[in-house]
């Protein structure tokens, strides 16, 4: 992209995704000009992300998935307090997740996946009031779980699956009950037991625990999820037999507990009636 474009005064909106471009964003895009939405995703840029997006406190959205950016993410960004959606995912960002996303007062999507991130989740993320969507999966991203995760009171889709995490699942899910969805922490190195207090949950819908070393039984409370159609627990070390009430699951379309340590007799209604 020209040099130019950032030293345009009035530059408010620039959507150049979707194509072949490659290079480095300009360095000053954004100081010159109250910039609000940028969108360069699908494209071949490189390099790292230019520091002044948000010197304005303007921006609101910033799409830039799907390149091979570099370098971190500028912590300039979570201080942005006009952001309402990021969207990184695909690049090769590096560092650790900037601390102050948690306290936007606007922002409702982070999707920082397939990157080579590191450190812990901020602590400050659970502090977050409109946050729906939260995606860093497939990272390096390492330590335990805050244990207030739960706390975000409007989370829909927390996923951080793929990465190194280790520690118990938190187990008070307070607010994030109200809403969440779809809860991914596969492939992990996250121990101890599945939470009970899971089940008071009655919105989620999808439930991906593989890959990890979990212990103990499967609770027979998540038998009255109600509206939960896939559970996979796959791939851990959980012991004790399936709870029959999971045969009363009417909504359940796939269940995977495949490698892992358990026992005794396989519920034969529901689902378990076809099961192969």
């Amino acid at each position: 992209l020209p040099v130019g474009l950032g030293q345009l005064p009035n530059l408010l909106t620039l959507l150049v995704w979707n194509n072949s471009f490659s290079g480095k964003l300009p360095d000053e895009l954004g100081r010159a000009s109250p910039l609000q939405w940028l969108d360069v995703s699908s494209n071949l840029f490189d390099g790292p992300i230019p520091p002044h997006l948000c010197f304005h406190s303007n921006l609101t959205k910033l799409i830039m998935f799907s390149n091979r950016l570099s370098g971190p993410v500028p912590q300039s960004l979570a201080t942005c307090p006009s952001l309402l959606r990021v969207r990184m995912q695909g690049n090769q960002l590096t560092g650790p997740i900037p601390t102050g996303f948690g306290s936007l007062p606007k922002l409702a999507r982070l999707e920082l996946q397939h990157n080579l991130l590191v450190g812990s989740i901020p602590p400050d993320l659970p502090n977050s009031s409109l946050l729906n969507y939260f995606d860093v999966s497939y990272n390096m991203l390492s330590g335990n779980l805050p244990g207030n995760i739960w706390d975000l009171a409007s989370i829909q889709t927390f996923i951080a699956s793929g990465n190194n995490f280790t520690g118990t699942i938190p187990a008070r899910f307070h607010s994030a009950c109200n809403t969440l969805t779809e809860l991914a922490l596969s492939h992990n190195f996250l121990s101890g037991n599945i939470p009970a207090g899971m089940s008071d949950c009655e919105k989620l819908i999808r439930v991906e625990l593989q890959g990890n070393l979990l212990a103990g039984t499967i609770p027979e409370e998540i038998a009255s999820m109600q509206n939960l159609e896939v559970l996979d627990l796959s791939d851990n070390l959980l012991s004790g037999p399936i709870p029959y009430g999971f045969q009363n699951l009417t909504t359940l379309e796939a269940f995977n507990v495949s490698y892992n340590n358990l026992s005794g007799p396989v519920p034969f209604a529901g689902i378990f009636r076809t099961a192969s």
